[in-house]
């Protein structure tokens, strides 16, 4: 698989999208873009990523407690 196949298969992918579909896309990815990383090192990247999903979603909930000087547009979308 190369770089235009990748990019064909992540186009194939919606909201419908199995979680098998997700998983051969992810595993395709790391082997086309050659991650060479270890098991701990891609629990830490996803970790940072579950982060940066939970602050976008915090910022769309007015029931919490939030810091009144930061700049709270969400881009969970994105």
């Amino acid at each position: 698989m190369d770089k235009y196949e990748l990019k064909q298969e992540l186009d194939k992918l919606s909201k419908k999208s199995s979680v098998e579909d997700l998983q051969k896309y992810i595993k395709d990815m790391i082997e086309v873009k050659e991650f060479k990383t270890s098991l701990l090192e891609r629990m830490c990247l996803l970790t940072e990523e579950i982060g940066e999903l939970a602050k976008e979603v915090r910022k769309t909930d007015n029931n919490l407690t939030i810091d009144i000087n930061k700049d709270y547009t969400s881009n969970l979308e994105n």
